[in-house]
């Protein structure tokens, strides 16, 4: 068994909530770590909710390659960790619907995928605050700048 994999995770949209919105995200294991990965986001959807819980799904795709049965994921998005420990079950129960039971869940796609992809990894979630200095966020925040960037749609 491998030791707990610590990562940090991010995602960015630029222009979020336009039509020319371009959404990118990182993932930083450590430095010159050949897992480092820097994605823009396909497709119309794209958000900083996507490209936060893509980073996520990125992250458990990795683990499970490597045989990693623990990861600690550093994020600094409550969204991505709320909603997985928080909010998934409920969503589950009432058929990916929320809590009112009317609406289907945002990004759903996603959400499921992340619920397919953790079963058989135990996740350790800390947050940290965006932009305060901490060298692994700081990594995950210019992975996600490159992968805006290397979107050639955008330019």
């Amino acid at each position: 068994m491998l030791e707990t994999a610590v990562v940090y995770v991010d995602g960015a949209c630029k222009n979020n909530g336009q039509t020319s919105a371009i959404g990118g995200c990182g993932v930083f294991w450590e430095h010159f770590h050949p897992l480092n990965e820097s994605e823009c986001l396909e497709g119309s959807k794209q958000s900083n909710n996507c490209a936060e819980l893509l980073a996520a799904i990125i992250t458990l795709t990795q683990t499970q390659k490597f045989r990693f049965t623990d990861v600690e994921i550093y994020t600094d998005s409550t969204y991505v960790k709320d909603g997985i420990t928080k909010w998934i079950g409920q969503w589950k129960q009432n058929s990916w619907k929320t809590g009112r039971g009317s609406a289907t869940v945002l990004n759903k796609e996603l959400k499921m995928l992340f619920d397919k992809l953790q079963s058989n990894i135990k996740i350790y979630w800390k947050w940290v605050e965006c932009h305060n200095n901490v060298e692994g966020n700081i990594e995950a925040d210019s992975l996600v700048k490159a992968g805006i960037s290397n979107n050639s749609s955008y330019w």
